[in-house]
């Protein structure tokens, strides 16, 4: 009898024990909440408890490196490139950090002051704001104010090589300064807690390394004092030799000499689908459809694949932390994505739903359409989610051939393509917000060029290169 309880009791142990381990499999640990937990408890994650959507929430559109040896001088990163993931990685860590543990610096810094040291900077392609920080993120800071805002960071690690001071117990910190385009706005942050000694580390390392293996190099359009940049701008330094592939061999998917594939497509289609058997479809020139009771997707003779739910969201509220994860894990359905280099580059909240924005870069030079608005289309790629669907998505199917050439060395001269707007184009007043090389395409059938992109606030101009 005595015998039988105590199975009995180890049994029931057992059973506990199994459950709990099974809790712990789905949800993990409160302190790291994994994508389960997340699922149960959405409207409570921060940004902290999902690194793949925390990176890809703060992934800088350029990542850049000020070597401070006097020359005044950035070295721009390939984001292409596993050396520049790492210190996008590390420098990612340092402002979700210096939201929890940050402080207001005493010392508030000066224009003039961010280009007396190394450091690290990284320009976003949208605005962080207040209210998306705790609206939409659910960042908890002892600093943010509202108003807040930023556009750009700069990271200044310790340049110490005992950055930790054994005398007085303190750890210098490292200093982060939060600042909108143009430099009209800016706020010091310094992270003082000796936990941040290996990121300090590895940032100075990242530094020296870059420096000692430069290439091409830039300056900042507001420490030269060039008006004529109402932002500030990284521009390349005069007399540098560039080789970059000055055209690119393009067309869309599924066309080969002008004739459509409809298997290859029915192919590449069926994974949008549950049940690909039991959907339906119809084909002329223009365009080919698909569907089934829940969906349909179109695909047309000028690239556009078009992806659309046909039922109505009963809860449509979403966050942008949430439509993020649900777009992720939508664009596994995209085969053809892979091979695409593609970048969250803006979004809006559209009512209770949220529209991300991707642009397109080749070998991370920005692959530029002239008209999307043939398409209503602002962007290469936009995705619409509504609670934990994506009801729309819609990309541009434009793809490179690969081919083995050279590319084409030319002298990088920047005043030249100013020079054109301003003589030959008659351009006045001339104000830019950016400037940079950038791959054209015209027509969907045809391929791309390299040529110089300048941007106002309400236009964007092409320059040939010399």
């Amino acid at each position: 009898m005595f015998k039988i309880y105590i199975k009995s009791s180890l049994l029931i142990v057992l059973v506990l024990l199994s459950i709990y381990q099974t809790a712990m499999l789905w949800f993990d640990y409160p302190s790291n909440r994994n994508f389960f937990y997340s699922l149960v408890n959405d409207e409570d994650a921060v940004v902290s408890e999902n690194n793949e959507t925390q990176n890809e929430l703060f992934f800088p559109e350029k990542i850049s490196v000020f070597f401070g040896d006097g020359s005044k001088t950035y070295g721009v990163m390939s984001l292409s490139q596993s050396d520049s993931l790492n210190l996008v990685d590390d420098s990612i860590k340092v402002i979700i950090d210096s939201f929890e543990i940050g402080q207001i610096d005493s010392h508030q810094i000066q224009t003039q002051d961010l280009w007396k040291r190394p450091h690290v900077m990284l320009d976003l392609p949208y605005a962080i704001t207040d209210e998306l920080l705790t609206n939409e993120l659910n960042v908890k800071s002892k600093w943010v104010d509202e108003g807040f805002g930023f556009e750009r960071v700069y990271i200044f690690p310790e340049e110490d090589v005992d950055s930790f001071h054994s005398e007085t117990n303190e750890y210098s910190g490292i200093r982060i300064v939060f600042a909108d385009q143009a430099l009209e706005n800016m706020i010091s942050i310094n992270i003082q807690d000796e936990r941040m000694q290996l990121l300090n580390d590895s940032l100075l390392l990242h530094i020296t390394t870059i420096e000692e293996e430069r290439g091409y190099t830039y300056f900042s359009t507001k420490e030269k004092g060039l008006d004529i940049f109402v932002e500030d701008v990284l521009v390349p330094v005069n007399g540098q030799s560039f080789n970059l592939l000055g055209n690119l061999y393009g067309d869309m998917y599924f066309y080969e000499s002008g004739v459509r594939d409809d298997e290859e497509l029915e192919n590449f289609v069926s994974y949008f689908f549950i049940n690909p058997k039991s959907t339906w479809s119809t084909n002329n020139v223009k365009e080919m459809r698909f569907g089934d009771l829940e969906s349909v997707v179109r695909y047309t003779e000028n690239g556009l694949f078009e992806y659309t739910v046909n039922f109505e969201i009963e809860d449509p509220k979403t966050s942008l932390y949430r439509s993020l994860r649900v777009a992720n894990e939508f664009l596994t359905k995209d085969r053809l994505l892979n091979q695409t280099e593609y970048a969250l580059d803006d979004f809006e909240r559209r009512g209770d739903e949220i529209v991300l924005y991707y642009n397109y870069k080749y070998r991370n030079v920005p692959l530029v359409f002239n008209d999307l608005s043939t398409y209503s289309m602002r962007y290469p790629m936009e995705i619409v989610v509504s609670g934990n669907t994506v009801t729309n998505y819609r990309r541009i199917m434009w793809k490179s051939q690969e081919v083995v050439v050279q590319g084409s060395a030319f002298e990088v001269r920047f005043q030249k393509p100013i020079d054109d707007l301003l003589l030959v184009d008659a351009i006045q007043p001339l104000m830019l917000t950016d400037m940079y090389l950038g791959y054209r395409v015209d027509h969907m059938g045809d391929g791309a060029y390299l040529t110089w992109i300048l941007e106002s606030n309400e236009e964007r101009y092409y320059v040939e290169l010399e």
